[in-house]
């Protein structure tokens, strides 16, 4: 159960019991790296691009999207995104240091972290403009705008 017992250390308990290696969501140097390919992709296609606007829960996506916008758009300014009812990142961000919070009641769910990685938030710090938070109402409205509009179905967390 997410709400009532750490998932992390289940993973980890899972993993060594049967022999496996684990590799973190958000908060490996590989992770990042890989994940900052999303932001490489679109910088590649699109040029002289003003803002990027990236989802956030541990951070990997941000911090890895934030570093290639810095290296190949180094005036296009970023901003991380997650729901105003799991805002650690926005929390983190504003005063400086790691915020840890219970499990955020939101229908994005892949944004329900409680902390922002000890390896992401000094990049965020470093390259991000600020952390934006969305309301689930907005959340639903815009999945429903992508479904009615584009044809696309998007999960609440992107």
């Amino acid at each position: 159960n997410r709400n009532t017992e750490d998932r992390e250390q289940i993973a980890a308990d899972i993993a060594k019991s049967r022999g496996l290696t684990l590799i973190p969501p958000y908060n490996h140097p590989h992770v990042i790296a890989g994940q900052g390919t999303a932001a490489l992709e679109l910088l590649e296609e699109v040029d002289n691009l003003d803002m990027l606007f990236v989802c956030v829960g541990g951070g990997g996506l941000l911090a890895g999207c934030s570093i290639a916008a810095n290296y190949h758009s180094p005036k296009c300014k970023v901003f991380g995104v997650e729901p105003e009812a799991g805002n650690d990142v926005q929390q983190s961000f504003r005063t400086g240091k790691r915020v840890t919070i219970s499990v955020p009641d939101t229908i994005a769910d892949g944004a329900q972290t409680l902390c922002v990685g000890s390896l992401t938030f000094p990049i965020i710090q470093r390259y991000v403009e600020d952390i934006l938070t969305v309301t689930d109402d907005e959340l639903c409205k815009q999945m429903r705008f992508f479904m009615e509009r584009m044809k696309i179905v998007v999960e609440p967390t992107g």
